[in-house]
């Protein structure tokens, strides 16, 4: 796949290079829950150069940018999300849910 510094380039990117190469990853096919990041991201240096994960490009109906590479993670983990695969990552992300509301809680009530 040819690399073009958009975000048309980065959800085929993520749909069709990184999605499948995550879903035959021997820890996706175990069942247990699983930290996206430390698997999308090598996944990522392996196919990108740091110069392409670099370039910024403008966010869609927002303020500010967002790095190639931040966005092929992005888009990959929503794809993901939307596959066979979601309910184990579904209890990754509840997990850390759990764990924003808990601090959210201890900052509300520190004195």
């Amino acid at each position: 796949m040819q690399f073009e510094p958009t975000r048309s380039f980065a959800y085929r990117f993520s749909r069709y290079v990184l999605l499948p190469e995550l879903q035959h990853l021997p820890e996706v096919q175990s069942g247990d829950p699983f930290r996206l990041r430390d698997l999308a991201w090598p996944l990522i240096d392996g196919h990108l150069t740091p110069e392409q994960q670099s370039i910024r490009l403008k966010r869609v109906r927002s303020e500010g940018d967002e790095t190639m590479g931040s966005l092929s993670a992005s888009t990959s983990r929503f794809l993901l999300r939307n596959s066979a695969f979601s309910s184990i990552l579904e209890m990754d992300i509840s997990a850390i849910k759990r764990r924003s509301m808990y601090l959210m809680m201890i900052w509300r009530t520190r004195p």
